[in-house]
């Protein structure tokens, strides 16, 4: 039995014993995931064919993620401020607007180590966490570590102890997360490869940012996302306490349903929001080409203007100069035009002007509403 103030050494494998998750209910939210996701990758594949620029602008959809992320972890932020922080050198960034900068190129790592071999290992969720910049990096050593109550100081749960035992349980766990034998419980195996990291807890922070990076990554090595684009962070902030209420329960009544049951419908809302938000996106796009007319932009210039402005969002003249390889003064004409056509809308971040499309914006904004 587990006992909250014990380290959890005997954590079972996945997956859980004696437990069928495959119940009518879940079955049911299984076939409305699959589609969800379907829609949304499909939507993808869409932005793939029509867009130079997609995979940036794909990418951009893990600033909103960032910013729920860090909100789950009681750093607040924004996404607009998040966006236009890109803008800025890393080193004017405040403490919150790094969170998110560095959990954004968190994603970024695991997507292309993940391309690279087609499998992620230990060293790989390593590597992730060392992205995020935090202060402890690497395997827990030191015995004494507790999740508990900040108020309270209640203990909720001991994670195993032991780098030894972390590390073997690790291996398990990414054997069952590669493992491509049971293709046909993927979505339910979404949940359980979640509870187990959280379980594990392998690290002295960014436990919950690595594991919800996870989730999106094990659906991309198992072919329903093209890209990690579906992001739980949001989901699991607007229900926070449900959240660590089911996980304990899965820990203490081993109440594995239910557990599956909110991730699934996670799954299918936020697939659902983040499809319709892509779409939009995508259709600003469309009309933005017909909109940076001649007399704003030269006709052999718009094309790859367009594709800047939607692979940045916000941005500042030097990288618009950089990018297509033009003067600052060129670029800065290219960027007032744009101002004087409404098509862009400026501010002032730490004393450096920003430019940014103010639909984009709202419309990566409104994935967390």
């Amino acid at each position: 039995m587990v006992k909250s103030d014990q380290p959890n050494n005997t954590l079972p494998k996945l997956p859980p014993p004696d437990v069928s998750l495959e119940t009518v209910e879940n079955l049911k939210l299984c076939i409305q995931a699959s589609r969800a996701l379907s829609r949304l990758d499909g939507q993808t594949s869409t932005t793939y064919r029509n867009f130079a620029n997609a995979i940036n602008m794909i990418r951009l959809f893990s600033i909103p993620e960032a910013v729920a992320s860090s909100a789950v972890e009681n750093i607040i932020t924004t996404v607009a401020e998040a966006l236009q922080a890109r803008a800025l050198p890393t080193e004017k960034l405040p403490p919150a607007l790094k969170e998110t900068d560095s959990y954004t190129e968190a994603i970024a790592l695991g997507s292309t180590l993940l391309s690279d071999k087609s499998y992620l290992a230990t060293n790989d969720y390593i590597a992730i966490q060392k992205t995020l910049d935090l202060p402890q990096q690497g395997i827990r050593k030191l015995p004494g570590y507790r999740i508990a109550d900040d108020k309270t100081l209640k203990v909720h749960y001991t994670p195993p102890e032991g780098e030894g035992v972390i590390r073997a349980m690790l291996k398990d766990f990414e054997d069952y997360f590669n493992d491509d034998s049971d293709e046909g419980q993927i979505l339910i195996k979404v949940a359980l490869i979640h509870y187990q990291f959280e379980a594990i807890h392998p690290f002295p922070d960014g436990n919950g940012r690595i594991g919800r990076i996870l989730m999106p990554l094990y659906l991309v090595k198992h072919g329903y996302l093209r890209y990690p684009i579906l992001f739980l962070s949001e989901y699991i902030f607007n229900n926070k306490s449900e959240y660590y209420r089911r996980l304990r329960d899965v820990t203490y009544k081993n109440q594995w349903g239910e557990w599956v049951q909110y991730i699934l419908e996670g799954i299918i809302l936020q697939a659902n929001k983040t499809s319709q938000a892509l779409d939009q996106v995508a259709h600003e796009a469309i009309r933005y080409e017909d909109l940076v007319t001649e007399d704003v932009i030269p006709k052999f210039r718009q094309r790859n203007v367009i594709d800047f402005l939607f692979s940045n969002v916000a941005f500042n003249i030097d990288m618009l100069s950089t990018s297509l390889s033009v003067s600052k003064n060129t670029a800065s004409s290219y960027l007032n035009a744009l101002v004087k056509a409404k098509l862009l809308e400026t501010a002032f971040v730490h004393r450096k002007k920003i430019f940014f499309i103010p639909k984009v914006i709202s419309i990566l904004g409104n994935t967390q509403k």
